[in-house]
Parts: structure tokens; C-alpha cells; sequence
């Protein structure tokens, strides 16, 4: 009997989490640990591939730009208002599918994302003599 109280004790001592364990896995809890990563690195593809394409946009012109819309918006306004924009618009797009707690397809659109948008920019602008 003593010794059950015992490990009792000590099991009770190690379940005693810190409040820093309390915060963690109460923001684990809320919408989902993961999902919160996905967002970010979703939020961080956008921000990436803005500068990526201004840089390519600058260097190049705005016919190498793939998407048509963007393009048309990028030759009729300002280049960094129509990027913002855009970049903007996919960021409150993943931001409203994270909410509802989506977090696949916001994994989907990260890698899509990346593959399809930095990629060929990377690419082209690696291959870009600096001089």
C-alpha cells in the first residue's frame, strides 16, 4: 500500500505540467497544432513567391508572368499594387479555409504553390547572369 502511494506521487509530480506546456497544448487543442504550421508555411509561400516575382517581373518584363490576369493588372496598374493584391487575396483565401479548418487543401495549395509558381521562378532567376 505504501509503495502505490508512492508511485502515486510521482505519477502526480510528473502530470504537474508547466505553464508553458498548458499554453502549448491548449493552442494545440484549438484549431489544431499542424494546421496553424500549414498556414504559416502557406502565408511564408506567398510572401516568397511575391518577391520572387517582382524580382522576375523586374528583371524580365511582365510577359514572363504565367497567370494572365495577373499580367493584364501588372501592364494596366503598378506592378507592386497588383501583386500585393494578389498575394493578399491568396493569403485571405488560405486564412478562410484555415478557419473552417481545411488544412489539407491549404497543404495542397502550399505545394501546388510551391512547385508550379517558385520553382520556375527560382529556376529563371538562378539562371539569370548578375552581370
Amino acid at each position: 500500500m505504501r509503495e502505490r502511494g508512492a508511485l502515486q506521487q510521482q505519477v502526480t509530480a510528473l502530470q504537474l505540467p508547466t505553464q508553458e506546456l498548458v499554453i502549448l497544448r491548449s493552442v494545440m487543442r484549438s484549431r489544431g497544432f499542424l494546421g496553424n504550421i500549414v498556414v504559416v508555411c502557406f502565408m511564408v509561400t506567398q510572401l516568397t513567391d511575391w518577391f520572387a516575382t517582382y524580382q522576375g517581373v523586374t528583371l524580365f518584363g511582365t510577359e514572363v508572368e504565367a497567370n494572365p490576369v495577373l499580367r493584364f493588372l501588372m501592364e494596366r496598374y503598378d506592378i507592386i499594387l497588383s501583386l500585393t493584391g494578389a498575394k493578399l487575396a491568396a493569403t485571405a483565401a488560405g486564412a478562410f479555409l484555415h478557419l473552417f479548418n481545411r488544412h489539407f487543401e491549404v497543404t495542397l495549395l502550399t505545394l501546388v504553390y510551391t512547385w508550379f509558381a517558385l520553382v520556375p521562378w527560382f529556376r529563371a532567376l538562378v539562371l539569370q547572369p548578375v552581370f
